[in-house]
């Protein structure tokens, strides 16, 4: 591995770290995504652009690491309460996980005692 693709890798995990991305989707699906006892997320994008089904997305929010905040809602998600719930939800674990992972990488590099 040379220097420039050890340092492109050190790139692309900072920019990962440094943004937050959270979709929620809603539709149907005509085949099975459960492998085991977990959804199969790359097969059911996989089988929903293959036509196997339809998806669509509810609403997606970016954050990055400066707290500039993208968020997206579809027109007819203000119809679908319980779904805009379960994102703003999934917004929040996002962001105490973030936060988890943050203070655990300053903790082993020695900036929080």
């Amino acid at each position: 591995m040379e220097w420039s693709d050890i340092l492109n890798s050190v790139k692309d995990g900072i920019e990962d770290l440094a943004t937050l991305e959270v979709l929620t989707l809603t539709g149907d699906v005509t085949t099975s995504i459960i492998a085991g006892d977990k959804v199969a997320w790359a097969e059911l994008l996989e089988k929903v652009q293959a036509g196997s089904g339809e998806i669509r997305l509810v609403a997606a929010t970016k954050m990055m690491i400066d707290s500039d905040v993208i968020q997206f809602v579809a027109g007819t998600a203000s119809d679908e309460p319980n779904l805009l719930k379960l994102h703003d939800a999934a917004v929040r674990t996002a962001q105490e996980n973030r936060r988890a992972v943050i203070d655990f990488v300053r903790t082993v590099l020695g900036v929080i005692p």
